[in-house]
């Protein structure tokens, strides 16, 4: 686990990575949380069509969709702080 740790923090690909998202979020610190929210909307809508249907493959694809939405308002979080105020 030490070893992924270090190949992570010396990885040049996830830095700039980073610095991409950092640089263009930056102004726009609440766009991720607002598409996780809008996202989690989407999947809710997706997932009772799915049920009234009864397509599995829909719900897969609303629960897939939700899971995304969780994501994105996180990472949404986790980056609005050391962004700081725009």
């Amino acid at each position: 686990m030490q070893k992924l740790a270090e190949r992570l923090n010396r990885s040049q690909r996830l830095g700039r990575l980073i610095s991409f998202f950092a640089g263009r979020l930056a102004n726009y610190r609440g766009a991720p949380i607002v598409l996780g929210i809008l996202l989690v909307f989407v999947s809710l809508g997706i997932q009772i069509v799915a049920v009234i249907t009864a397509l599995t493959g829909l719900l897969l694809a609303g629960i897939i969709i939700l899971h995304i939405a969780i994501i994105i308002a996180l990472l949404g979080v986790l980056l609005a702080e050391p962004l700081g105020k725009g």
